[in-house]
């Protein structure tokens, strides 16, 4: 077999390039770096001011919300104080309402308890001059019924006697006539034919 060809040879590196300063680079080396220095300056003062726009802000944010608390709290104070004048008016009437209702409701018990004891004192004055009358009319009744009934016994007993005393005298009457007649037999010696008369003559009273 025939020999490998033998590989070429690399090429040698190129040399790293060298940097010549020139007066371009240097100008604009110092732009870049004024352009840097300006940029933060730039950056520090935005903050500086974003940091005072947020303190101001805030502060008026504190102030806004403050002066709207005062602005609240003062309203809500003057709302309370008109609220309380007027709970404390409306309660002044209410109280002056119930205390004339009060003294009607008294005056007018007591009106009524003058009525019903005068009613009640008027009622137990007829009622006594009712007992009174009625009494009396009953001692009257009762005396009037004794009178007539001691008029009735009286006349009762009368009746009652004279009709005693007429039986009485007509038994005397009767034993004298039948005795007269035994007399009048025994002196004419023998007896009459008839028995002697027990008629009574009349008596007088």
């Amino acid at each position: 077999m025939g020999k490998k060809k033998e590989a070429a040879p690399a090429p040698a590196p190129a040399p790293a390039p060298v940097a010549v300063p020139t007066q371009s680079l240097q100008t604009q080396t110092a732009l870049v770096e004024v352009s840097g220095a300006q940029s933060r300056l730039n950056m520090t003062l935005g903050s500086q001011l974003d940091q005072q726009n947020k303190e101001f802000f805030t502060t008026q944010d504190i102030r806004q919300t403050q002066s709207t608390g005062a602005e609240t709290r003062l309203t809500l104070g003057t709302q309370g104080e008109q609220e309380r004048a007027t709970i404390g008016a409306r309660g002044e009437q209410e109280r002056l309402g119930i205390g004339a209702t009060g003294e009607q409701q008294r005056l007018g018990y007591q009106t009524q308890g003058e009525q019903q004891r005068l009613g009640y004192q008027t009622q137990g004055e007829q009622e006594r001059l009712g007992y009174q009358t009625q009494g009396e009319q009953q001692r009257l009744g009762y005396q009037t019924q004794g009178e007539q009934e001691r008029l009735s016994i009286g006349a009762t007993g009368k009746e009652t006697r004279k009709t005693a005393l007429q039986q009485y005298m007509q038994q005397n009457y009767v034993m004298g006539r039948q005795r007269d007649w035994a007399q009048d037999a025994y002196r004419t010696g023998g007896p009459k034919t008839s028995q002697p008369s027990s008629a009574q003559p009349g008596i007088v009273e």
